[in-house]
């Protein structure tokens, strides 16, 4: 009977959520409490499951985060989709994750970093990744399919399919076969 009510707990909570933030939400998707901010185009695709305390932030008008099918986002991570992220379906990030498709200027010496805006390239996580506990992905950054980020790796590069990466900044430590 507990596990049956903690169920129909989530599934309201998550509805909740959807019409709260306007979040588009596919068919069985779990939310635990969670912030959203910005939250101007987020979707969240079918059977997905976001953690306790998770931070998703679309950042501008122009950002968005969309999460697939059958993926888990951990507790404590932070998303933000303000120059796009995309995650792909099946993939595990654990808890403590920051992924930020964002970056700030600073070229200009005579003027505060804080008033030289931002860049954005965007974020592309692709199918079957799982990101270890503490690991950082920056903006610009395409991680390739299957692949696997060790825990507390700082990602600047693209990541190519099958790989598993670790270290700051990560490099290639061994392929998947």
């Amino acid at each position: 009977m507990k596990n049956a009510l903690k169920k129909i707990f989530l599934i309201l909570r998550s509805f909740y959520y959807s019409l709260k933030y306007r979040l588009e939400l596919g068919q069985g998707v779990k939310i635990k409490k969670i912030l959203i901010r910005n939250n101007y185009n987020i979707k969240i695709g079918d059977f997905s499951f976001i953690d306790d305390f998770v931070i998703l932030n679309a950042g501008s008008s122009a950002g968005k985060i969309i999460i697939g099918e059958n993926s888990f986002i951990g507790a404590f991570s932070l998303l933000d989709g303000s120059g796009g992220l995309t995650i792909g379906n099946h993939v595990m990030i654990a808890t403590h994750v920051r992924v930020v498709a964002a970056n700030h200027n600073f070229d200009n010496i005579n003027m505060p970093m804080k008033q030289q805006g931002l860049t954005t390239k965007g974020i592309m996580i692709e199918n079957d990744v799982w990101i270890g506990t503490g690991a950082v992905i920056l903006d610009g950054v395409k991680v390739g399919k299957g692949s696997v980020i060790a825990a507390n790796s700082v990602v600047t590069k693209d990541v190519p399919d099958y790989s598993v990466v670790a270290g700051v900044p990560s490099k290639i430590i061994k392929k998947r076969q």
